[in-house]
């Protein structure tokens, strides 16, 4: 991993770690991409929930019954590593 990255990381983080957080909430769809620094940053004190994974569960759930019902349409747009997401 960068360097660079966890010490923005850190920086952004600082005043939240001063307070002695014990969860915190992953709300970007790119934060999973750092997910390992992060990590680090928070340690292992500290819970982290991947809204990205929320959100591909609950999907995973509703689409099938979608699909059933012949409701509503797949139209899936990515703006970066399509390839790893196909």
């Amino acid at each position: 991993d960068d360097p660079i990255t966890e010490e923005v990381a850190r920086r952004y983080l600082s005043s939240l770690l001063k307070r002695v957080i014990d969860t915190l909430v992953l709300g970007c769809t790119h934060y999973p991409l750092i997910k390992g620094v992060l990590k680090r940053v928070c340690g292992d004190g500290v819970e982290l929930i991947d809204s990205a994974e929320a959100v591909a569960q609950e999907v995973s759930k509703v689409l099938p019954a979608k699909r059933k019902s012949g409701v509503g349409a797949v139209r899936i747009l990515v703006s970066d590593k399509t390839e790893r997401f196909e």
